[in-house]
């Protein structure tokens, strides 16, 4: 019994996603693939960066609204953390909301 670690980047390339050029669209394509992968977790691991992330930063809230104990990817240690990028809820309102 290990972990079964998902990769939203990985997750993306699976699925051939082609950047629109659009940010906002490609952010929203992404999270459609991401956002199943954080529902499914227990855990979220935070890589060096995640705090500029608009995506890393949508995955934390809805990791943090599921209850998901949060990470340090580096050392795999739990640390304690909030989004520290404005996510607009109207924007995102889809995949944060809980079900």
């Amino acid at each position: 019994a290990g972990w079964r670690v998902l990769n939203p980047v990985e997750l993306t390339q699976q699925v051939k996603f082609v950047h629109t050029g659009d940010y906002e669209t490609d952010i929203k394509a992404c999270m459609k693939q991401d956002i199943p992968a954080v529902e499914e977790a227990t855990h979220i691991a935070l890589l060096t960066g995640w705090e500029v992330s608009t995506g890393a930063n949508i995955e934390l809230t809805k990791a943090l609204m599921r209850g998901n104990v949060t990470m340090d990817a580096n050392t795999m240690e739990e640390i304690d953390v909030l989004p520290v990028k404005f996510i607009d809820v109207k924007k995102f309102y889809t995949f944060l909301k809980l079900d």
